[in-house]
């Protein structure tokens, strides 16, 4: 029995694409070619995207991505042990994963992130109940979404989205 086309293993990079200072993105490579029979089939050769968010400083940040939104540190990198800065922060919180940096040529500060969540409000009600700022709170958007928006410290911008029911 031939393995799934849907289970190639993916390794995540980081590269920079040349085009200018926003445009370092993360790529999924996949170690296993799909095969054409499930490329016929509409079975697609992409990943998961992975976010990068550029930080001045992954101290400040770290604190509100972690204890703020609830995201745990899967992997760190820091090119000097001896220094908190620059450093590079893969975080995880149920299937959301967010890259942070604070490695000066990964890309410009202030971006935005989407997240889709199951239940807004009850997010809503975590976020306050730690103080994290939501601006407006839960807005209904005209084109059908609940979306409920936080900034971290760097004026990077996470738009958490949930469809309406």
């Amino acid at each position: 029995m031939s393995a799934s086309p849907l289970k190639a293993d993916i390794a995540s990079t980081t590269r920079n694409v040349g085009y200018g200072p926003t445009t370092d993105i993360s790529v999924l490579h996949l170690k296993k070619r799909p095969t054409k029979t499930a490329l016929a089939k509409g079975i697609g050769m992409f990943g998961t995207a992975t976010p990068l968010l550029r930080v001045k400083s992954v101290v400040g940040v770290e604190r509100f991505y972690c204890d703020g939104l609830g995201f745990s540190i899967k992997s760190s990198y820091r090119g000097d042990l001896e220094r908190a800065d620059p450093a590079y922060l893969v975080l995880c919180r149920d299937d959301a994963v967010l890259h942070l940096s604070s490695f000066p040529r990964d890309g410009a500060i202030g971006h935005v992130v989407t997240i889709a969540v199951s239940d807004i409000e009850c997010l809503r009600d975590q976020l306050v109940a730690k103080g994290i700022d939501i601006g407006n709170g839960v807005m209904d958007q005209d084109w059908g979404d609940r979306e409920l928006y936080v900034r971290d410290g760097d004026e990077n911008c996470i738009r958490f989205q949930a469809t309406r029911p």
